[in-house]
């Protein structure tokens, strides 16, 4: 074949294009567990539901679905993931899972429960998912309904943090993570990490525009509450006591649609 002027240039766009052109021939370098076993979770046979880390990065994620997996894996919120079959969001496994000796996740020695995965743990997930799961997922990004976490006007009810090196956290008023109608406390946590906190409440993002910088310790009882009402009811009462307010608008929300997924094989 004779090689002319333009045959040089095309084969040059292809070389420099060829991740764009055929995405499955450039997969994307991830580090990847050493040891990792996945099984179908049996009824009431699983410790726990979710993805806890362990010392030496060890990951157990017990009753989790693949949407479940991508949400940790991608460090977003359920309502971000559409697409793919039904069972990626009805059928759960176990997984366990290893990082090789080498990684830094390896180094990891804090206690279960009180650190979130750390970026190389996420992308040994998301190699995971890919190899095992045949995942495939393309990003998008379109306009939807968002929060906007500001101040009212009034009071504010948050006051400088009692440990400034105590780890962010925010939950119900009698501890625990998770948000109940008796009302809400926080510690060390900024107003940013605030309002990511309040998103998996709301299912949409919560975007800080309090123009609060630092941190705080807060807490506010609404009495006994009412077992019955919307969580999201007793939150929003309860940042009206902290002087703050979430309003609606428009904005951008990112998501990944699930192009593809194969049920892995048990080991």
């Amino acid at each position: 074949m004779k090689i002319t002027r333009f045959t040089s240039i095309l084969f040059l766009f292809l070389y420099l294009h060829v991740g764009e052109l055929f995405p499955q021939l450039a997969k994307e370098s991830l580090p990847a567990f050493e040891v990792a076993s996945i099984k179908p979770s049996e009824i009431n046979k699983s410790s726990h539901t979710g993805v806890i880390t362990y010392p030496g990065g060890r990951i157990d994620a017990g009753n989790c679905t693949l949407k479940m997996l991508i949400e940790a894996a991608y460090d977003i919120h359920g309502y971000q993931v559409t697409g793919g079959p039904k069972w990626i969001d009805t059928e759960p496994y176990d997984v366990h899972a290893i990082p090789p000796p080498s990684s830094n996740s390896s180094k990891i020695d804090f206690r279960p429960f009180t650190k979130a995965l750390t970026d190389e743990q996420r992308d040994m997930i998301k190699a995971l998912l890919r190899d095992r799961f045949s995942l495939s997922i393309r990003k998008e990004i379109k306009q939807g309904q968002i929060l906007i976490l500001e101040q009212n006007g009034k009071e504010l009810g948050l006051r400088e943090p009692a440990d400034k090196n105590a780890d962010p956290w925010a939950g119900g008023v009698d501890g625990g993570a998770i948000y109940a109608p008796t009302g809400i406390s926080g510690q060390n946590i900024s107003m940013p990490l605030f309002a990511q906190r309040l998103v998996r409440y709301f299912e949409k993002p919560v975007v800080d525009q309090t123009k609060l910088l630092g941190s705080y310790d807060f807490k506010i009882r609404l009495g006994d509450g009412d077992p019955d009402q919307e969580i999201t009811a007793s939150i929003i009462s309860s940042l009206r006591g902290l002087g703050l307010r979430l309003r609606q608008d428009k904005g951008a929300v990112e998501g990944i649609v699930v192009e593809g997924a194969k049920k892995p094989l048990a080991d």
